[in-house]
C-alpha cells in the first residue's frame, strides 16, 4: 500500500495516493507491524514531498527516523537521513538542514554509502548560498565531486551538476553554469524522473539559464533552451507537485527574457498563490524577489520585505540562485 501511494503520485492521482499513504500507515499500527511501520513512513515521506507537502513530508520522515534508530537499522536510518536532508535542501531550511546533511554525511561514512555522502555534500551547498557564503558553497562542491559515483548514476550525474550549476552562477562563471545546467537537462529528458529531487534539478537547472538569458548572455540556442526547458518542467509540475509554485516562477522569468514584464508578473504572482497554497515559503520567496525587481521605486520595498522575511524564517538571508534580495 505504501509504495502504490507514491505510485499514484507519480502518476498524477494525488487523492488516491493520500488514500494509500493513510491505509498503510492504519494497516502498520493495528497489525502491530513495528519494523513495516517503519519502512511506511519512510516511504510517505518521499510521497508526502512528490505532492508538495513539505512539513507533512517532514513529520512522517521523523517519525520513520525514530523507529528505525529504535531497530537499529543503520542502513535505512542513513537512507532516512538522506531523505531529511534532501527536502530540507531543497526547501532551503538552513535551520535544521546543516545538522541533517552533516548527520547524513557521518551515517553514509559509517555505512560505506559513498553515493548518499555525495548527495549530503551536495545538500550542504544549498545551505552555504542561502547564508550567503559562497567560498563555502564552492568548498562543500569541491568535496561532493571528488566523491567517485558511477557515470551510469543518473541521480549523482544530475546532483552534481545541478550544484556545480548554482555555484558557478553564483560566482558570475555563465559560460561553466550553464554547461551544467545544460548537462541536467540532458539527463532529465533522457531518463524522465521518478524522484521528486530529479525533478527539482531540472527546475533549478532551467532557472539558471534563465538567469543567463536575463544576465545578457543569450543566444539563439540558449534562447531555444529556456523555451523548451519551461516546457519541460510544466510537464513535469503535473506529478510532481514539488514544482507547481516553480514552473509559474519559471515562465515568469520566459516572460521577462522575451520582453514581457507584465505576463512576468502574473507568472510570479500565480506563484506566490501556489506556493502559499502549499505552503512553501521558499517558492513565495522566490516569486515575490522577482515581484520587487519589477516594482517601480518604492513599490518594490513591500515584496522584498516579504521576501526577505520568509528567509529569515527558513534561516536564510540569500536566495541561492540569486543571492540577496533587492531592497
Amino acid at each position: 500500500l505504501a509504495n502504490m501511494g507514491t505510485l499514484t503520485s507519480l502518476l498524477g492521482f494525488k487523492p488516491w495516493s493520500d488514500w494509500y499513504g493513510r491505509h498503510a500507515a492504519r494497516m502498520a499500527e493495528h497489525e502491530g507491524q513495528f519494523a513495516a511501520g517503519a519502512y511506511v513512513w519512510h516511504i510517505g515521506a518521499l510521497r508526502e514531498i512528490t505532492n508538495g507537502k513539505i512539513a507533512a513530508a517532514l513529520d512522517a520522515n521523523a517519525t520513520a527516523l525514530a523507529r528505525i534508530q529504535e531497530l537499529g537499522d543503520f542502513n535505512l536510518e542513513t537512507e532516512a537521513w538522506s531523505v531529511r536532508a534532501m527536502i530540507l535542501a531543497t526547501a532551503l531550511d538552513c535551520n535544521e538542514g546543516s545538522a541533517a546533511a552533516t548527520r547524513c554525511i557521518d551515517r553514509a561514512a559509517a555505512t560505506g554509502n559513498t553515493v548518499l555522502g555525495c548527495w549530503a555534500q551536495l545538500n550542504c551547498v544549498d545551505f552555504a548560498l542561502g547564508l550567503g557564503d559562497i567560498e563555502d558553497a564552492d568548498v562543500a562542491l569541491a568535496r561532493a565531486l571528488l566523491i567517485d559515483t558511477r557515470a551510469s548514476d543518473t541521480g549523482s550525474v544530475a546532483l552534481k551538476q545541478r550544484g556545480v550549476a548554482l555555484v558557478r552562477a553564483r560566482q558570475g562563471r555563465w559560460t561553466e553554469a550553464t554547461r551544467a545546467a545544460r548537462a541536467v537537462v540532458d539527463v532529465v529528458r533522457r531518463q524522465p524522473p521518478t524522484a521528486y529531487y530529479m525533478a527539482e534539478a531540472a527546475a533549478t537547472a532551467v532557472e539558471v539559464l534563465l538567469r543567463a538569458r536575463l544576465a545578457g548572455h543569450a543566444d539563439a540556442a540558449l534562447r531555444v533552451e529556456t523555451t523548451t526547458g519551461c516546457a519541460m518542467v510544466r510537464a513535469l509540475a503535473r506529478n510532481f507537485w514539488n514544482l507547481k509554485a516553480r514552473r509559474s516562477h519559471l515562465d515568469g522569468l520566459l516572460a521577462l527574457a522575451k520582453g514581457k514584464p507584465e505576463d512576468a508578473r502574473r507568472g510570479f504572482e500565480t506563484a506566490v498563490k501556489e506556493a502559499q497554497a502549499l505552503a512553501q515559503p521558499l517558492e513565495r520567496a522566490r516569486a515575490l524577489s522577482d515581484i520587487a525587481r519589477l516594482a517601480p521605486g518604492d513599490a518594490m520595498s513591500a515584496p522584498a520585505a516579504e521576501a526577505r522575511g520568509l528567509l529569515a524564517g527558513l534561516g536564510a538571508t540569500e536566495l541561492p540562485g540569486t543571492g540577496s534580495v533587492s531592497a
